[in-house]
């Protein structure tokens, strides 16, 4: 059986940027078989290492795609059908950030067999620990959204989480 790895990604110390952390956390207490849970602050190149043993791949990242976007608004990307959004801003202090690490993994043909990409619209990316309260209410969506990815990843076969 193949393990799912969960990546949060973010700095908890910089507000909203802290939501991909505050969700692995989350599914880390889930204690779910056969999945490793990573919370990471590297940037694209070190992630794109992180991933590689792993068909199955779910990373959660704060995001801000447009101005006036909804804070706590999901963003749900499967990135191995389709490339990242251009317009993708992770708000990494990195240059390099997940979007350009899933695009140069594409190129080199190293992307995961599934590979999902959370981005939860940030508002507040300010040097303090916490999240605004809307971006907090889309937490328990997130749980379940991934939940839900695992279920059908389980349907066909492709990795048991019980």
């Amino acid at each position: 059986m193949t393990p799912v790895l969960i990546m949060g990604i973010g700095n908890e110390c910089r507000g909203d940027d802290g939501v991909g952390i505050v969700v692995a956390q989350a599914m880390e207490a889930r204690r779910l078989q056969n999945v490793v849970v990573r919370k990471e602050r590297r940037d694209g190149l070190s992630l794109m290492e992180l991933w590689k043993p792993f068909s199955y791949v779910v990373a959660i990242d704060a995001v801000s795609l447009s101005e006036g976007a909804q804070p706590g608004r999901i963003h749900r990307f499967e990135v191995h059908r389709v490339p990242v959004p251009s317009r993708f801003s992770s708000c990494s202090t990195h240059a390099f950030g997940l979007a350009e690490a899933v695009e140069l993994a594409r190129t080199l043909k190293q992307l995961p067999r599934q590979f999902i990409v959370y981005g939860i619209e940030g508002i507040d990316f300010s040097e303090k620990r916490g999240l605004c309260s809307e971006v907090s209410k889309a937490l328990p969506e997130v749980e379940s959204q991934i939940l839900h990815d695992f279920e059908s990843w389980q349907a066909v076969g492709e990795g048991a989480l019980r």
